[in-house]
């Protein structure tokens, strides 16, 4: 994760209030390990061959997850 893709959780671990939040550039599920929990986010753009990892993360209030094919 980069500086500014860190900056976006709080202490605890949590990402909330997003309109976007992009892990296009996400090789690896490791790279969320210090994500608690997601919620209040419009749309999640994550790689398909990571689609099934995020589950693994609490979410809730989600507008949609959009699997990006490569």
């Amino acid at each position: 994760m980069n500086e500014s893709q860190s900056n976006m959780t709080d202490k605890q671990g949590n990402i909330t209030h997003m309109g976007l939040l992009d892990l296009r550039h996400l090789n690896s599920i490791d790279e969320l390990a210090n994500v608690k929990e997601i919620a209040y986010v419009g749309t999640i753009l994550i790689p398909e061959r990571l689609q099934s990892s995020i589950a693994g993360i609490p979410m809730h209030h989600i507008g949609s997850i959009v699997a990006i094919p490569g």
